[in-house]
């Protein structure tokens, strides 16, 4: 069990827990070892409260418990007061952005629940938004949630000017399911030019000989 470790290592332990998924280990971490739940003297149970955020926050394990998909474990610590939802890690991911662009709907469902920009930029990926990198990789599912998204930017160009509708005309053009998920938002913008390639997304679909596409853009 954890509850004889030291705080030191009680801390890595828990560390390790959370990138790995061991939600059993973090649950007894957090219940037995650290009695989050049971301390009832409100100085002592304020003071574990800071230690556990300042804890999640510096080791930006959220972080990669949302990448893997770690939704019981994304709950608990959600719990813990004083969690920065918006903290990157060294690469400059968000716990939404790694949610999003690893594929996670489930975990991407709770950190929708919380305080967040769902239009936010990767400082470190050229402004790309988390809507432009899912539909880079073809997270069907992860585009879905997100069209649904009240306040998401469908338009929104990263630093280079791509929009999602490029990203999808660009690496996506043979998943129609995900071109039509985007003709069917209200305001999707198809005739922003698509940059270097200095043609509308029609134009383009022509050029590529992307029968499909061009059909779909012209509905």
């Amino acid at each position: 069990g954890c509850v004889g470790l030291t705080r030191d290592l009680a801390r890595d332990v828990f560390v390790c827990a959370c990138a790995g998924g061991r939600s059993d280990i973090v649950r007894e971490l957090l219940t037995k070892k650290w009695k989050l739940h049971d301390i009832k003297d409100k100085r002592k149970l304020k003071r574990l409260r800071k230690w556990l955020a300042d804890l999640i926050n510096e080791s930006k394990c959220i972080v990669v418990v949302a990448s893997g998909g770690h939704v019981a474990i994304l709950k608990m610590l959600l719990e813990v007061n004083g969690i920065n939802i918006n903290r990157r890690n060294y690469g400059g991911d968000s716990a939404f952005f790694s949610a999003c662009s690893n594929g996670q709907v489930e975990a991407l469902n709770v950190l929708l629940e919380c305080d967040i920009d769902v239009n936010e930029k990767h400082i470190q990926k050229r402004g790309i938004t988390a809507l432009s990198f899912a539909t880079q990789k073809g997270h069907f599912n992860i585009i879905k949630t997100l069209l649904r998204v009240e306040g998401i930017n469908v338009n929104l160009a990263d630093d280079a000017g791509f929009t999602p509708l490029h990203f999808a005309l660009v690496f996506q053009n043979d998943q129609l399911e995900i071109i039509h998920a985007f003709l069917a938002i209200k305001g999707i913008q198809v005739n922003q030019i698509m940059p270097f390639h200095g043609m509308t997304p029609l134009m383009f679909a022509c050029k590529e000989g992307y029968t499909d596409v061009v059909k779909a853009l012209l509905l």
